[in-house]
Protein backbone atom coordinates (compact mmCIF):
# COMPACT_ATOMS: atom_id res chain seq x y z
CA UNK A 1 0.00 0.00 0.00
CA UNK A 2 1.29 3.21 -0.95
CA UNK A 3 2.40 5.64 1.80
CA UNK A 4 0.84 9.38 1.74
CA UNK A 5 3.72 12.19 1.53
CA UNK A 6 2.86 15.61 2.86
CA UNK A 7 3.71 18.30 -0.08
CA UNK A 8 4.74 20.70 2.44
CA UNK A 9 7.44 18.71 4.53
CA UNK A 10 7.89 15.95 2.56
CA UNK A 11 7.11 13.33 5.65
CA UNK A 12 5.14 10.01 5.24
CA UNK A 13 1.82 8.81 7.31
CA UNK A 14 4.44 6.16 8.88
CA UNK A 15 6.10 9.25 10.87
CA UNK A 16 3.04 11.73 11.71
CA UNK A 17 -0.93 11.25 11.29
CA UNK A 18 -2.36 13.19 8.06
CA UNK A 19 -5.27 15.51 7.91
CA UNK A 20 -6.63 15.53 4.39
CA UNK A 21 -3.27 15.66 2.17
CA UNK A 22 -0.93 17.33 4.91
CA UNK A 23 0.18 15.61 7.54
CA UNK A 24 -0.91 16.82 11.14
CA UNK A 25 2.17 19.38 12.03
CA UNK A 26 1.56 21.24 8.73
CA UNK A 27 -2.08 21.36 8.67
CA UNK A 28 -1.95 22.94 12.26
CA UNK A 29 0.77 24.93 11.10
CA UNK A 30 -1.04 26.56 8.29
CA UNK A 31 -4.59 26.27 9.60
CA UNK A 32 -5.80 28.45 12.96
CA UNK A 33 -7.71 25.21 14.52
CA UNK A 34 -9.25 27.51 17.04
CA UNK A 35 -8.85 31.23 18.71
CA UNK A 36 -7.99 32.15 22.60
CA UNK A 37 -10.32 34.82 23.93
CA UNK A 38 -8.58 37.91 24.98
CA UNK A 39 -10.99 40.11 27.26
CA UNK A 40 -10.78 42.44 30.34
CA UNK A 41 -12.00 40.88 33.50
CA UNK A 42 -13.61 43.01 36.23
CA UNK A 43 -11.85 41.77 39.33
CA UNK A 44 -12.41 43.34 42.97
CA UNK A 45 -9.06 43.10 45.25
CA UNK A 46 -11.00 43.22 48.31
CA UNK A 47 -12.53 39.65 47.94
CA UNK A 48 -10.72 38.07 45.38
CA UNK A 49 -14.19 37.67 43.04
CA UNK A 50 -14.37 38.05 39.15
CA UNK A 51 -17.06 39.34 37.28
CA UNK A 52 -18.30 36.83 34.96
CA UNK A 53 -21.60 37.34 32.51
CA UNK A 54 -22.77 39.59 34.83
CA UNK A 55 -22.36 38.42 38.25
CA UNK A 56 -19.43 38.55 40.65
CA UNK A 57 -17.79 35.31 41.19
CA UNK A 58 -15.06 33.39 42.83
CA UNK A 59 -11.92 32.92 40.65
CA UNK A 60 -13.20 28.36 40.63
CA UNK A 61 -15.60 29.37 38.08
CA UNK A 62 -12.70 31.07 35.57
CA UNK A 63 -11.69 27.83 34.36
CA UNK A 64 -15.27 27.40 32.65
CA UNK A 65 -15.81 30.99 31.64
CA UNK A 66 -12.82 30.47 29.16
CA UNK A 67 -13.85 26.90 27.76
CA UNK A 68 -16.87 28.54 26.93
CA UNK A 69 -15.60 31.34 25.15
CA UNK A 70 -12.74 29.21 23.10
CA UNK A 71 -13.67 29.32 19.54
CA UNK A 72 -13.14 26.17 17.24
CA UNK A 73 -15.15 24.96 13.88
CA UNK A 74 -14.10 21.35 15.34
CA UNK A 75 -14.95 19.32 18.39
CA UNK A 76 -12.95 19.90 21.60
CA UNK A 77 -12.47 16.64 22.55
CA UNK A 78 -10.49 17.69 25.93
CA UNK A 79 -9.67 20.86 27.57
CA UNK A 80 -7.15 21.65 30.50
CA UNK A 81 -7.06 24.80 32.09
CA UNK A 82 -4.39 25.87 34.67
CA UNK A 83 -4.18 30.05 35.60
CA UNK A 84 -2.22 31.93 37.65
CA UNK A 85 -3.76 35.54 38.74
CA UNK A 86 -0.79 38.61 38.99
CA UNK A 87 -1.47 42.03 39.41
CA UNK A 88 -2.15 43.22 36.31
CA UNK A 89 -3.73 39.77 34.62
CA UNK A 90 -4.28 36.63 34.78
CA UNK A 91 -2.58 34.09 32.33
CA UNK A 92 -3.97 30.72 31.69
CA UNK A 93 -2.16 27.76 30.26
CA UNK A 94 -4.48 26.10 27.83
CA UNK A 95 -4.03 22.32 26.70
CA UNK A 96 -6.63 21.30 23.92
CA UNK A 97 -7.51 17.89 22.02
CA UNK A 98 -9.23 18.60 19.09
CA UNK A 99 -10.75 15.86 16.68
CA UNK A 100 -9.70 17.60 13.51
CA UNK A 101 -11.33 15.23 10.26
CA UNK A 102 -10.51 12.06 12.33
CA UNK A 103 -7.23 13.14 13.77
CA UNK A 104 -7.06 14.22 17.17
CA UNK A 105 -4.35 17.07 17.49
CA UNK A 106 -3.33 18.75 20.53
CA UNK A 107 -2.05 21.96 21.54
CA UNK A 108 -0.49 24.25 24.29
CA UNK A 109 -1.46 27.64 24.08
CA UNK A 110 -1.60 30.46 26.55
CA UNK A 111 -4.30 33.39 27.03
CA UNK A 112 -3.76 36.81 28.83
CA UNK A 113 -6.67 38.85 30.49
CA UNK A 114 -6.45 41.78 31.80
CA UNK A 115 -7.45 42.78 35.21
CA UNK A 116 -9.87 45.55 35.45
CA UNK A 117 -10.26 46.10 39.07
CA UNK A 118 -12.91 48.10 40.97
CA UNK A 119 -14.87 46.71 44.30
CA UNK A 120 -17.81 44.33 44.22
CA UNK A 121 -21.03 46.39 45.36
CA UNK A 122 -20.67 43.83 48.36
CA UNK A 123 -17.38 45.13 49.24
CA UNK A 124 -18.42 48.86 48.41
CA UNK A 125 -21.08 48.23 50.72
CA UNK A 126 -18.92 46.76 53.57
CA UNK A 127 -16.58 49.59 53.17
CA UNK A 128 -19.41 52.12 53.59
CA UNK A 129 -20.61 50.49 56.74
CA UNK A 130 -23.55 49.51 54.89
CA UNK A 131 -25.87 46.75 56.59
CA UNK A 132 -29.24 45.38 56.41
CA UNK A 133 -29.62 43.84 59.30
CA UNK A 134 -28.39 43.49 62.99
CA UNK A 135 -27.93 40.32 64.78
CA UNK A 136 -28.40 40.44 68.42
CA UNK A 137 -26.24 37.79 70.28
CA UNK A 138 -27.76 37.88 74.13
CA UNK A 139 -26.26 35.98 77.04
CA UNK A 140 -23.23 34.34 78.74
CA UNK A 141 -20.14 36.72 77.66
CA UNK A 142 -18.03 33.58 76.39
CA UNK A 143 -21.15 31.51 74.74
CA UNK A 144 -21.58 34.94 72.88
CA UNK A 145 -18.22 35.23 71.63
CA UNK A 146 -17.97 31.90 70.37
CA UNK A 147 -21.70 32.05 68.76
CA UNK A 148 -20.35 35.19 66.97
CA UNK A 149 -17.46 33.29 65.93
CA UNK A 150 -18.83 30.76 64.24
CA UNK A 151 -21.50 32.65 62.48
CA UNK A 152 -18.79 35.03 61.01
CA UNK A 153 -17.18 31.54 59.51
CA UNK A 154 -20.55 30.49 58.39
CA UNK A 155 -21.36 33.93 56.56
CA UNK A 156 -18.20 34.00 54.96
CA UNK A 157 -18.63 34.22 50.95
CA UNK A 158 -22.75 34.32 51.66
CA UNK A 159 -22.81 38.08 53.15
CA UNK A 160 -20.29 40.22 54.97
CA UNK A 161 -20.78 41.36 58.32
CA UNK A 162 -19.97 45.07 58.52
CA UNK A 163 -19.16 45.56 62.37
CA UNK A 164 -19.38 43.97 65.88
CA UNK A 165 -20.56 46.74 68.10
CA UNK A 166 -19.82 45.23 71.83
CA UNK A 167 -23.22 45.69 73.73
CA UNK A 168 -23.26 45.42 77.97
CA UNK A 169 -24.99 42.19 77.38
CA UNK A 170 -23.90 40.72 74.32
CA UNK A 171 -22.44 41.58 70.56
CA UNK A 172 -24.48 43.19 68.14
CA UNK A 173 -23.26 41.77 64.18
CA UNK A 174 -23.94 44.23 61.32
CA UNK A 175 -24.86 42.41 59.19
CA UNK A 176 -25.67 42.51 54.56
CA UNK A 177 -27.98 40.59 53.40
CA UNK A 178 -31.17 40.45 55.86
CA UNK A 179 -32.19 37.26 53.91
CA UNK A 180 -28.99 35.29 54.03
CA UNK A 181 -29.15 35.84 57.19
CA UNK A 182 -32.45 34.74 58.06
CA UNK A 183 -32.23 31.50 56.08
CA UNK A 184 -29.13 30.64 58.20
CA UNK A 185 -31.17 31.76 61.73
CA UNK A 186 -34.53 29.30 60.37
CA UNK A 187 -35.21 27.52 63.25
CA UNK A 188 -32.87 28.78 66.03
CA UNK A 189 -35.72 30.31 67.80
CA UNK A 190 -34.74 34.23 66.98
CA UNK A 191 -37.01 37.19 67.69
CA UNK A 192 -37.62 39.62 64.30
CA UNK A 193 -38.51 43.22 64.27
CA UNK A 194 -38.80 45.70 61.55
CA UNK A 195 -37.16 49.56 61.85
CA UNK A 196 -37.94 51.81 59.11
CA UNK A 197 -34.56 53.92 58.71
CA UNK A 198 -35.59 55.66 55.51
CA UNK A 199 -36.84 56.15 52.07
CA UNK A 200 -35.69 55.44 48.68
CA UNK A 201 -37.04 55.86 45.41
CA UNK A 202 -40.45 55.86 46.68
CA UNK A 203 -40.27 53.14 48.88
CA UNK A 204 -39.99 52.78 52.97
CA UNK A 205 -36.17 51.11 53.68
CA UNK A 206 -36.52 48.86 56.40
CA UNK A 207 -33.29 47.31 58.84
CA UNK A 208 -34.16 44.02 60.38
CA UNK A 209 -33.09 43.04 63.80
CA UNK A 210 -32.91 39.47 64.99
CA UNK A 211 -32.89 38.75 68.62
CA UNK A 212 -31.03 35.52 69.64
CA UNK A 213 -30.81 34.75 73.25
CA UNK A 214 -28.07 31.77 74.01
Amino acid sequence: MLSKICPACGKDDFSLPFVGAFCRDCFVSRSPLYVLPSVSLQYCPCCGKFRLSGEWKDASFLKGFLQQRIKSDYELKDVAVVFDIHRKDVIFSVKLKLDVHGTIVEANDKARFVLDKRSCASCSRQAGGYHEAVLQLRGPKDLVALKAESIERKLKGLTFIAKVVKQKNGLDLLVGDKRILAQFLHGSGYVFSNKLVGRRDGRNLYRATFCLRL
